[in-house]
């Protein structure tokens, strides 16, 4: 998993998504998915920034193009 890259969620925007390489596994605060406990979240990097997220706001939804009008 290390090494690919993920579809992350950046706010309640339908579609208001980026992408983030995946640098690992860290320990982090337990929290639940479809309520199974996990203690372990991204951390991701885009450029030099590096975060740590939980992995709910990772995306498992297929990669579409998305056009907009200005």
């Amino acid at each position: 998993m290390t090494g690919c890259y993920t579809r992350v969620r950046i706010s309640e925007k339908e579609n208001d998504y980026r992408f983030a390489r995946i640098e690992g596994l860290v320990q982090v605060n337990k929290y639940t998915v479809e309520d199974v406990p996990i203690d372990q979240g991204l951390e991701l990097s885009q450029g030099k920034s590096k975060k740590v997220i939980n992995m709910d706001f990772a995306s498992n939804a297929s990669v579409t193009e998305v056009f907009s009008l200005l």
